[in-house]
């Protein structure tokens, strides 16, 4: 094998690794959006009991999207990280190879998305919404010793959630 078929195979590999990754962060959002729908369904079954357990039921909520927002924190770094290696490491060594630019659309995806990050920061509301109920019960509400420790873990569970999208400072320039 050349260099060349070294650096073509390389290439395919991670943007088949992205092209993977971009699927399943479209997942996670569907996926979101199946739990809004299973969570809202089962909450109009739970709030005719007594309030104690639909409180219960609704601190729950943010447990699972908790899941789903550091699966998708995972693969847009995982996205990112690979963008990045591609761009200083393998374009320098195709340019080398070939004497002229090449790998061109990878910066032309990353300043486009640089233009839409409010849209992009928009799709992961339906993620971090639920994490606004504990914050509300707490406020608003009479809780149980057990629904007060659940609300203050969902709490923290943001507070790390939010903390993990720090990397979004540090995008590829």
């Amino acid at each position: 094998m050349t260099e060349k078929d070294i650096l073509i195979e390389e290439y395919r590999a991670l943007r088949t690794e992205i092209l993977t990754r971009i699927k399943i962060l479209h997942n996670t959002i569907n996926l979101g959006a199946i739990f809004w729908v299973i969570f809202i369904l089962i909450g109009m079954l739970i709030f005719q009991y007594p309030p104690a357990i639909f409180y219960t039921f609704l601190l729950i909520i943010p447990l699972v999207f908790t899941g789903l927002a550091f699966n998708y924190q995972d693969n847009q770094r995982f996205i990112e990280a690979t963008a990045k290696y591609l761009e200083e490491k393998t374009k320098p060594r195709f340019e080398d190879l070939y004497k002229s630019p090449v790998l061109e659309w990878e910066m032309y995806l990353v300043d486009q998305k640089k233009k839409f990050q409010f849209s992009s920061a928009f799709k992961l509301f339906s993620l971090l919404i639920p994490f606004v109920i504990p914050a509300l019960l707490l406020i608003f509400e009479s809780l149980t010793q057990f629904q007060v420790y659940l609300s203050l873990i969902d709490l923290f569970l943001l507070f790390v959630i939010i903390i993990n999208f720090r990397y979004k400072l540090f995008r590829i320039k």
